[in-house]
């Protein structure tokens, strides 16, 4: 029994050490962005809605965004998410029904994590909320909790059900993604070319076998 043990917890300390099977901070999908790939995705949200002066401000809030995300160390399309599902892209002092305010709807506490945010401007709005989701990542460990924590101020909450914004974030990694392989694509088409090509020959026509292989097959 003792033995058994000891082998229970080795293997779970293996596996704990696999890479992604304790860190669950970037999930499946996870998409490295830039300010350029920010500002595509405010844009085609822009596009389904109306394209008022939203449409003219992108550059700019794509270019706060980035750059609040990067202060905290934080995913910049996270960040987008949720500027786009409490706002939607709207500046301003805009008020929520129990005082959040502007382009992150913060309240609360929110309002103080970050003592150099300026509420009445963008970018203290974006950074406060950039604040409070970082906070909210480090206390909860994953995406989708701090997403609930953000808007409840609980990890897990039966009050605010599955929230839709991890599927806002998966599709928008998605189209972002396939975003980039077309700009590799137009870049470099003959070493995505190359690229192809050898996987194809390694794939159909697979490296011939040693006799001490074959023998061992």
């Amino acid at each position: 029994m003792r033995n058994q043990t000891v082998w229970a917890i080795c293997l779970l300390a293996i596996l704990t050490t696999l890479p992604g099977a304790s860190d669950g901070r970037r999930p499946a999908g996870h998409v490295k962005v830039n300010e350029d790939d920010v500002l595509y995705h405010i844009r085609k949200v822009l596009k389904r809605e109306k394209r008022d002066e939203r449409w003219n401000r992108a550059p700019e809030l794509a270019r706060m965004i980035l750059e609040e995300a990067n202060r905290y160390e934080i995913d910049p399309l996270v960040l987008t998410v949720i500027v786009q599902t409490e706002s939607s892209f709207r500046e301003g002092q805009i008020r929520g029904k129990v005082g959040e305010v502007g382009l992150t709807q913060i309240w609360g506490a929110a309002k103080k994590c970050d003592r150099t945010a300026d509420l009445r401007t963008s970018r203290g709005q974006i950074r406060a909320g950039a604040c409070w989701y970082a906070y909210a990542l480090e206390k909860c460990k994953t995406e989708r909790a701090a997403l609930h924590a953000y808007q409840s101020g609980q990890c897990a909450s039966n009050a605010y059900g599955p929230i839709p914004r991890s599927r806002i974030l998966q599709r928008a990694r998605s189209c972002i993604r396939s975003r980039q392989r077309e700009i590799e694509e137009l870049l470099n088409p003959e070493e995505l070319l190359e690229t192809e090509s050898a996987y194809v020959d390694s794939t159909t026509n697979p490296p011939a076998l040693t006799v001490r292989q074959q023998l061992t097959l």
